[in-house]
């Protein structure tokens, strides 16, 4: 017997079309109340292609500025 849900059809729907469209799944759980977790299984099982969402931190140099800098 499945633990009935916290959350509507129609909020995990939206926490869905969030993620898909950039957003964190931590920004998507504050914003909708449907656990990160969830949104995370719902887009993987869906087989939806999720745009790529930057991490926080500090940005990597680029390849063209590594060789550039060694050699200074």
């Amino acid at each position: 017997m499945a633990r009935p849900s916290r959350w509507t059809a129609a909020q995990l729907e939206a926490a869905i079309d969030g993620a898909l469209g950039g957003a964190g799944y931590k920004a998507v759980e504050r914003l909708t109340g449907v656990p990160a977790a969830t949104v995370r299984d719902h887009v993987a099982r869906s087989e939806l292609l999720r745009r790529s969402v930057p991490r926080p931190g500090r940005r990597r140099a680029g390849e063209p500025a590594v060789p550039e800098a060694l050699a200074a």
